[in-house]
């Protein structure tokens, strides 16, 4: 399928404590990541634009634009200088107007800027398409630092990334959980993070206050403000949702159309932090995919010592005749390593004993339910690599060597912290964080730790640490133009419960379920009835049927169709 190769490089990299596909990167896969395009160049009040990329099709430009720290009491100097990527509209089609897209989790610019072509094509042809990257992340000046250099920085993802530290698993000493065992956990997870929040107030404290999402939304208003007039529609994918909706709720008529893809239920967000059962009630939906799809596509005929790339079977290589006998297998590999690391006997020739804990086994099968149209074939090595640890040998260019790069040792701070400085309250006892972690992998057991780890971390943030400008507003008084949000069945991390929601607090919204699973449609495979509802009302204006529903995926795990 073609978003195998197209989506390849839009993937972010961020740290281990949470399931967000962004995490899951292979060498195989990546790309190098182009020069730096804004550094050195001049920054303005206005935008200013120069020729930037030249290595991308269409060149794009870019530009620097300053905007106050805070709109409300401008101070000379206290300024962001916002990175912004612009492909012009395709001229040999009639000029339609702008489109802003914001894909997952920010830094933006780099990814669109490495691969545009997804939303520069068809019917978006004829509109710029323009990025940015928020308040002191990615190009954007200054930008958030929570470590003194970057050796400290690398020291505490190792340690992350180390057997030591197992926010996944949720629960220390033995299985299953018991509430000493919980507070073990908690007390070492909260005393990691704890580092991570006291540098980021320590070495950014002056612009902590201003990184909020409602200075975000300003930010983007300003942008839209500068441009010429003409049509203005906004994409936005999974977590970016969150600034798109900010946005509509302080400027209901600042755009012509809005598409979600992937909603986040931003209301929740601001009250609590979105760290709650709903946000994960279809994690174990995805799961089940799995175990469903494994029995439908029959055992793997591949000798599993056999590199999987020169014997591409379809079929899984955890097979069991039946999806509980399946999960029971899956099950028994959990409860195993969640409190004993894996270790490959003998070793593998290249990464040793391949140390392996259950957050990094969940993680692996988590990420490929996330991407299952990005990486076609990972679900069927992640059966392989489940084979391999059950087996207790990690084969020579085998699957669990293979993901033992699977994730950079790398700390994104900026989707650990924002979070923390958005929501207007968070569990800060002991006992509240036990009870959650509880609730959170009643809930999911695949998905619902790793959202309570964002929890314990918000838990740390200093509580002298405030958003000036929190956003106060609401999404029922005004009047929005057009929006259609569209949602799986089964999506992991915005779950369609949440998405319909906050849908459901603007007057002008359609509804479009897509009856599949991944994180956001655009992941899980390509729904022609999907794309002729947007067509549609691109084309002719008029919003799609409310609750329309799309049933019409049909690749699925294993490079075969959905059970």
């Amino acid at each position: 399928m073609m978003l195998l190769v197209l989506l390849a490089v839009a993937v972010l990299l961020i740290s281990p404590s949470s399931c967000s596909p962004e995490a899951f990167f292979h060498q195989y896969y990546k790309r190098q990541a182009p020069p730096d395009q804004f550094t050195g160049k001049p920054s303005a009040p206005t935008l200013q634009w120069f020729p930037c990329y030249p290595d991308t099709f269409p060149q794009p430009e870019c530009a620097r634009l300053e905007v106050p720290y805070d709109y409300s009491k401008p101070v000379p100097g206290d300024i962001f200088k916002l990175a912004i990527v612009k492909f012009p509209a395709d001229r040999t089609v009639p000029y339609k107007g702008i489109q802003f897209l914001s894909f997952l989790n920010p830094p933006f610019v780099e990814n669109i800027a490495s691969f545009p072509f997804p939303f520069t094509q068809g019917l978006l042809a004829g509109y710029d398409l323009i990025s940015w990257d928020p308040r002191a992340v990615g190009h954007t000046e200054p930008g958030l630092k929570c470590f003194a250099d970057d050796t400290a920085q690398a020291a505490y993802a190792d340690f992350l990334f180390s057997d030591q530290f197992t926010p996944y698993g949720g629960f220390n000493g033995t299985f299953p959980a018991t509430d000493k065992n919980i507070k073990a956990n908690i007390k070492s997870v909260t005393d990691t993070f704890k580092k991570l929040s006291d540098g980021c107030v320590t070495y950014s404290s002056n612009i902590l206050p201003y990184m909020g999402t409602a200075d975000n939304a300003r930010d983007l208003h300003k942008i839209v403000s500068l441009l010429p007039a003409g049509q203005k529609i906004m994409t936005y994918y999974g977590p970016a949702s969150v600034i798109g909706l900010t946005y509509a709720a302080m400027y209901p008529t600042g755009f012509d159309s809005m598409t979600f893809d992937g909603a986040v239920n931003v209301e929740e967000l601001y009250a609590t932090g979105l760290n709650s059962p709903s946000a994960v009630q279809d994690g174990d939906k995805a799961l089940q995919m799995f175990f469903d799809s494994c029995v439908a596509a029959g055992p793997n005929t591949c000798d599993p010592t056999t590199n999987f790339l020169f014997c591409p079977s379809n079929g899984c290589y955890f097979w069991r005749p039946t999806e509980k006998e399946v999960k029971a297998r899956y099950e028994a590999l959990k409860a195993k390593f969640y409190y004993k690391p894996f270790k490959s006997v003998p070793p593998n020739p290249i990464c040793g004993d391949c140390t392996l804990t259950y957050s990094a086994i969940s993680h692996y099968l988590a990420s490929a339910l996330d991407l299952p149209a990005l990486f076609q074939d990972l679900v069927a090595r992640v059966s392989k690599a489940l084979l391999e640890i059950e087996t207790g040998s990690a084969f020579p260019i085998g699957e669990v060597e293979f993901f033992s790069d699977a994730f950079p040792h790398e700390v994104v701070a900026y989707d650990r912290i924002l979070p923390c400085l958005d929501a207007k309250s968070v569990i800060r006892s002991t006992d509240g964080l036990v009870d959650h972690m509880k609730l959170m992998n009643k809930t999911s057991s695949q998905n619902g730790l790793a959202v309570a780890a964002q929890e314990a971390m918000c838990s740390t943030f200093p509580r002298n640490v405030n958003l000036k400008h929190r956003f106060t507003g609401d999404f029922t008084t005004k009047k929005h133009n057009a929006m259609v949000f569209i949602s799986n069945t089964a999506d992991p991390e915005e779950s369609r419960a949440n998405a319909r929601a906050i849908a459901s607090r603007f007057a002008n919204a359609r509804f479009i379920t897509v009856n599949e699973f991944g994180m956001t449609s655009f992941f899980s495979g390509f729904s022609a009835c999907k794309q002729t509802l947007l067509d549609n009302w691109r084309t002719t204006g008029v919003l799609p049927p409310r609750n329309s529903v799309c049933n019409d995926v049909v690749a699925g795990p294993f490079n075969g169709g959905y059970p």
